[in-house]
């Protein structure tokens, strides 16, 4: 499929606010995604903030301007969630299923965060301490104290150092 101008260039914008790394919604983004666009001769909708393409009929469909995009429960299962895009020009549909990261109920990576949100500020003052001393020759030397002198699986300093 051999694309136009206008999704040449907004595949180019995208490509660009992806390697800078800038907000979408800051106001130097913009002036420079409106320049770059004037100069290139195409028109950007108000509130541009990324692309992606209509499958039906290849428009670029913006987010939150030439498209309606939500969220729904994946059908079935219940694990995942599928994201939902009506293009606003022929208004079809795109579905594309957000895979979880973990669908084997294994911990998610995002265990600690939850459990961080849980604690209260002195818990949280606690957990860090613990980690700052782990990370320590003398929380080191505890830990083979502990195990009773054994060879433990953590770096042997003493060893080391001599």
């Amino acid at each position: 499929m051999e694309l136009t101008a206008n999704q040449r260039t907004a595949l180019h914008l995208d490509s660009i606010s992806r390697s800078v790394g800038l907000n979408p919604f800051c106001s130097v983004y913009r002036e420079a995604l409106e320049k770059h666009a004037e100069h290139k001769g195409v028109v950007l909708p108000d509130g541009y903030v990324g692309s992606t393409f209509c499958p039906q009929c290849g428009w670029v469909v913006v987010g939150g301007v030439t498209s309606r995009t939500r969220l729904v429960a994946a059908p079935g299962s219940g694990a995942g969630r599928v994201l939902e895009r009506r293009c606003l020009r022929c208004s079809s549909v795109s579905k594309s299923e957000l895979a979880d990261a973990h669908r084997n109920d294994e911990p998610s990576a995002d265990a600690g965060q939850q459990r961080a949100a849980t604690m209260s500020e002195g818990q949280r003052a606690k957990e860090r301490a613990k980690k700052r001393k782990r990370n320590t020759l003398a929380g080191l030397l505890d830990k083979k104290e502990r195990d009773g002198g054994k060879k433990s699986k953590t770096l042997d300093l003493m060893d080391f150092m001599k």
